[in-house]
């Protein structure tokens, strides 16, 4: 089943934007917003909107976007899904059944995807596109990611602090 997305009109969110990464080597980041269901990828140096994608039905709830800017991570209700970005279009590559990825976070060098979902945090290989493993050990829902400048080791933080 190939899925698309439909290209909307250039503009703004029409609700809070509830996630935002950015490429490190391409000008341009992404963000997302649950009220009105897009994805939309903005080019900081000419301060436009590049793209603008509607899933209509399904409220995107996290955005990361791969170093290199190539690919785009996006968290949904009831799964998490990584596109290409071309032109003009977000072309659908693997589909993961991670519900609620409310935290997304590429490794610096990109080899490495987190998937923070609920109390659990899902590591993924991007060569691969294959979940590597589960971390189980957070009492209270994820709310951060980070990596050291290595990608050799990462750390998470929870709702309670730990």
């Amino acid at each position: 089943k190939e899925l698309t997305a439909d290209v909307i009109s250039r503009g703004f969110h029409c609700g809070a934007v509830t996630g935002l990464s950015a490429a490190v080597h391409r000008p341009i980041a992404a963000t997302c917003c649950q009220t009105d269901c897009t994805v939309r990828v903005w080019n900081h140096l000419t301060n436009t909107c590049e793209l603008g994608c509607t899933f209509l039905g399904e409220e995107p709830v996290s955005v990361a976007m791969h170093p290199f800017g190539f690919f785009l991570a996006v968290g949904f209700q009831d799964k998490m899904r990584i596109f290409h970005i071309l032109d003009d279009e977000l072309k659908m590559y693997r589909e993961f059944g991670i519900r609620q990825a409310k935290v997304l976070q590429f490794s610096n060098g990109g080899s490495i995807l987190a998937a923070g979902h609920g109390k659990m945090v899902a590591i993924i290989s991007t060569r691969t596109m294959q979940r590597i493993h589960t971390i189980r050990q957070h009492s209270a829902p994820v709310t951060g990611v980070a990596f050291d400048a290595q990608d050799s080791q990462f750390a998470t933080c929870g709702v309670d602090g730990c």
